[in-house]
């Protein structure tokens, strides 16, 4: 795989993985007796969209601990993750956009719609809310496949549909996961490999995202015990 272009690399590995949740999520929505939105949470949210920058902002905590902690348990990059960062590094151009859109728009919709839409909101209405997020993010994270990367992405799972929760609405868990994608190329482009596990954010985001964090946290919670 690493002999194709880039083009060729998105249409034979991402784009039949993320076609295959898509369609898990839509076709039994399609077919339940729910308004197909409204099965896949695709509603209006409990939150105001003036606070979107908070919420966005916020997720690069869970980011940032993933990150911190992956680097904790595992001395170096897996392979999975080395291959990864060669795809997200090497694009140029046009490859570049197409590269960004793959890794951004694709999963953070697909893989919402199926895991915080199809799966969680279904589980909210049958289990405690510490499973209806916990297992989808497990799920989530396993299917990731290499141990380096699940432990990555599990707590951004939890995030993600602690946001779906909290705001009663998939919409916001799918702006915060385009944002995680985005800002993480974005930081993988701009330091070398060798450098992220200390240099991971700006200098001036980490406070500004902690703010953020401990004030978004409450205020969806809050907002879900208002308006169940």
């Amino acid at each position: 795989m690493d002999a194709l272009p880039f083009p060729l690399v998105v249409l034979v590995l991402i784009v039949p993985g993320q076609a295959l949740l898509f369609s898990f999520a839509a076709v039994p929505a399609a077919l339940s007796r729910e308004r197909f939105r409204a099965r896949l949470g695709l509603v209006r949210g409990r939150v105001h969209p003036v606070f979107a920058p908070a919420l966005l902002l916020a997720t690069l905590v869970p980011l940032g601990f993933s990150e911190w902690l992956a680097f904790r348990l595992f001395e170096e990059p897996s392979d999975h993750l080395e291959w990864l960062t060669g795809l997200i590094v090497g694009p140029r151009g046009l490859s570049a956009v197409l590269m960004y859109v793959a890794f951004t728009l694709l999963p953070g919709t697909c893989e919402e719609l199926f895991f915080r839409g199809y799966v969680q909101q279904r589980l909210q209405r049958r289990a405690p809310p510490l499973l209806a997020i916990g297992l989808p993010a497990a799920v989530f994270a396993l299917l990731h496949m290499d141990g380096m990367h699940v432990v990555t992405v599990f707590p951004l799972g939890l995030w993600f549909g602690f946001v779906a929760w909290g705001t009663g609405s998939v919409w916001p868990a799918i702006a915060c996961h385009v944002f995680n994608n985005a800002f993480a190329i974005a930081m993988t482009r701009l330091y070398p490999a060798a450098e992220r596990s200390s240099e991971v954010f700006p200098v001036w985001v980490a406070p500004a995202a902690l703010a953020a964090f401990l004030i978004v946290v409450p205020w969806l919670v809050w907002a879900r015990v208002r308006r169940p």
